[in-house]
């Protein structure tokens, strides 16, 4: 019985420690997302008055989106001559036969 309860004070202390430990992580922790609010806060005004340049990213936005639409055709294009290449495949596997 004094066995386990010496091993239970024993991994008491360790679970004390490892808390500790996690505490001082988390204060780490905290003053660094203290500094990251401040960094936000110091970004916000800056965004605020990059505002007028939103419309310099709506055509830069539509590029974007033509040129997805031509990898899209793209694509397509590929799948489509998978198939092809498939049905040949297929045809050669009946000759095959």
């Amino acid at each position: 019985m004094v066995f386990c309860q010496v091993n239970a004070a024993l991994n008491s202390d360790d679970e004390v420690q490892r808390f500790n430990v996690w505490v001082w992580n988390l204060s780490v922790e905290a003053r660094r997302f203290n500094v990251e609010v401040r960094n936000l806060n110091i970004e916000a005004p800056r965004f605020n008055d990059a505002d007028p340049n939103s419309d310099d990213e709506a055509p830069r936005f539509n590029v974007e989106a033509l040129s997805l639409n031509i990898e899209a055709q793209r694509f397509n294009d590929e799948a489509w001559n998978l198939n092809i290449e498939a049905w040949s495949l297929d045809d050669e596997a009946r000759n095959l036969f």
